[in-house]
């Protein structure tokens, strides 16, 4: 039987379950409550500005896929993977059936492979392992040295012809895990800037030039939220805030083309996500990955010259210049464009200089550049020996934060006299920037100490200078006696295999004696193709440019340009002491060592007993 109380108690939670009705019961989907009809609301109207900013996505033609509202562009691998999905599997299916179904050459029950196709997130790339490829090389050369040895125990070694061949299939005197070798450019300036006034007061310049992706570079995006908010309250009251004082503003933009040489350099800067500029777009989470991607630069570049130009008021006396691709807009509106527009430079360097001297010619006489790049001050002391009057100063606002100053161009080319400014940015190639290799170990101070022991290099500079169709031999001499020097100051040789074998015997290791005169002789073209060809025609306007790859480059797979190192083999694939055949017995006349007329080594497949 049940107790009295347990029967109220079942009595009284029946009623609590059955009976009692809940004042508080919402019926409502958790989707349907106020604060989350207000945010689709708000996502809503976000997607259809957004897609009204764009214009319509579904009459675009371009193939770029667009996420509507990152305005990201998905890169071109994973367009292609969505382009190309639905073929991939409709030959896959056509394969399986044919195979599996019709000729029955494979199990029905095997595992079909899955494809791996580059996506919307894909892994990035792995980052070069700079310790591991020192290892190998250093693995590679005990390796060679080994192999040398035993080979010279049955042949008569030939060290002459050992130090004309490389060492690897790059000079390590040259170049870095592959690689172009870059050194520090900016020590050059510390010799140009040796006796020279360098102040940290402005200058009270009449012309004003700018280079946009610097200014892009050094200013923060603070606190604005969007495109327009950072061209409207960061970059145009920087750039108007230059006007204070000069009557002159010229705002010079670097070019992006593809399958250059300054391309393949910046491809290695690093990478990032292609994003569509508009002015009601968020900006970037990571800024500097942003401006990685030169697409990206080129539309930032574009949409901040069009806000510039538009929050522009125009003042009695005052000039804008604004470089828009290869034409220059100016306010007011200028006929006379000559000498500045149309205009083919790729680079802001080269094109800034192209401005300065069409501001020297209308009457500045004080002009100021900013710029953090060597290569302008160089340029800049080129010009003002060339072509500037000798009232005419010209200054570099150069350098950021603690290590911003003002450096005087005029006084610094007045310092080296007119024949070295002018031969200067083929010094600055030869020594290494960034499409030239520095020598290992060796840079701009101690190549200025050997251009000082080698006055004849001026000179030989100079013809280079003059962009020649090719190298003279009394000047490939003259820069061969530079670099040995430059390596060792009191060294009497003058052929530089020689110098190798002189310096390696002094206990020198190989990345520390100098490139061979065929690593040589394709190092000089590329700081030819730099210096003479692109710097040398700095004040030509529209320049004609040969093709790279008659100036000591190759192109690969990719439309990439990589360095020709050197036209002789290494030393292992070209020393007689290192030949050796395969042969396993009785050598015959198909055996490599009897093709050149030599005796089996120890390093032979028959091991030299044949």
């Amino acid at each position: 039987m049940v107790a009295g109380p347990e029967v109220a108690q079942l009595i009284k939670q029946f009623e609590l379950e059955a009976l009692h009705e809940k004042k508080d019961m919402k019926t409502q989907h958790h989707e349907q409550t106020m604060s989350i009809q207000q945010s689709s609301v708000k996502n809503v109207s976000a997607l259809i500005a957004t897609i009204s900013e764009l214009v319509n996505p579904f009459e675009d033609d371009s193939k770029e896929l667009v996420v509507l509202d990152t305005r990201e562009i998905v890169t071109a691998s994973a367009t292609k993977s969505v382009y190309t999905a639905q073929s991939i599997g409709q030959n896959q299916l056509n394969r399986f059936t044919q195979e599996r179904l019709i000729d029955r050459t494979t199990p029905i029950h095997n595992v079909i492979s899955r494809n791996k196709l580059p996506l919307f997130v894909t892994s990035a790339p792995k980052p070069t392992n700079t310790s591991k490829n020192q290892l190998l090389s250093m693995k590679s050369d005990i390796d060679l040295f080994a192999r040398l040895y035993i080979g010279c125990q049955t042949r008569d070694g030939n060290l002459e012809e050992f130090f004309c061949h490389e060492n690897q299939p790059c000079p390590p005197s040259l170049s870095e895990s592959g690689n172009l070798r870059l050194g520090k450019k900016c020590d050059l300036l510390k010799s140009l800037s040796d006796g020279i006034q360098v102040t940290s007061e402005a200058p009270a310049a009449t012309c004003v030039i700018l280079d946009g992706a610097v200014i892009v570079q050094v200013l923060k995006i603070g606190t604005t939220k969007t495109f327009d908010e950072y061209a409207k309250r960061v970059f145009v009251p920087h750039v108007m805030s230059k006007f204070q004082n000069a009557s002159r503003l010229d705002l010079v933009w670097d070019r992006y083309m593809t399958n250059s040489l300054k391309d393949t350099a910046r491809s290695k800067r690093g990478q990032g996500v292609r994003r569509r500029v508009v002015g009601t777009a968020s900006l970037p989470t990571n800024w500097q990955s942003f401006l990685h991607v030169n697409t990206n630069k080129e539309e930032l570049f574009k949409f901040l010259s069009q806000v510039l130009v538009q929050e522009y008021v125009q003042e009695n006396g005052k000039e804008l210049y604004v470089t828009e691709i290869d034409h220059v807009q100016s306010i007011p509106e200028k006929e006379d464009l000559l000498g500045i527009s149309p205009c083919n430079h790729e680079e802001a360097d080269t094109r800034i200089l192209l401005h300065a001297a069409h501001a020297a010619r209308n009457g500045h006489v004080k002009i100021l550049i900013r710029t953090v790049d060597t290569d302008v001050v160089v340029l800049a002391v080129m010009i003002s020996s060339a072509i500037l009057q000798a009232n005419t100063e010209l200054w570099i606002a150069f350098g950021t934060g603690k290590h911003f100053r003002y450096l005087a161009a005029h006084e610094m080319s007045s310092s080296l006299g007119p024949e070295k400014s002018r031969a200067l940015p083929m010094f600055h190639a030869l020594t290494g920037c960034d499409t030239v290799s520095s020598f290992a170990r060796h840079g701009k101070k101690s190549a200025w100490t050997a251009w000082n022991l080698v006055p004849d290099l001026t000179g030989a500079l100079l013809t280079l200078a003059t962009a020649p169709t090719c190298i003279p031999d009394k000047t490939f001499t003259t820069i061969e006696r530079f670099v040995i020097k430059m390596y060792d100051k009191a060294s009497m040789d003058t052929e530089i295999n020689s110098a190798r074998k002189t310096m390696f015997m002094k206990n020198n290791s190989l990345p520390g004696i100098p490139p061979t005169r065929a690593a040589l002789e394709q190092h000089i073209k590329r700081a030819t193709y730099q210096g003479g060809h692109v710097w040398g025609q700095t004040l030509i306007a529209q320049a004609e440019l040969p093709s790279p790859t008659d100036w000591g480059w190759i192109r690969n797979d990719e439309g990439l340009y990589k360095p020709l190192w050197t036209t002789l083999p290494e030393a292992a694939k070209s020393c007689s002491e290192l030949i050796s055949c395969k042969c396993k017995k009785g050598c015959k006349n198909r055996c490599t060592c009897k093709k050149a007329s030599l005796k089996c080594s120890p390093l032979c497949l028959c091991h030299g007993e044949c």
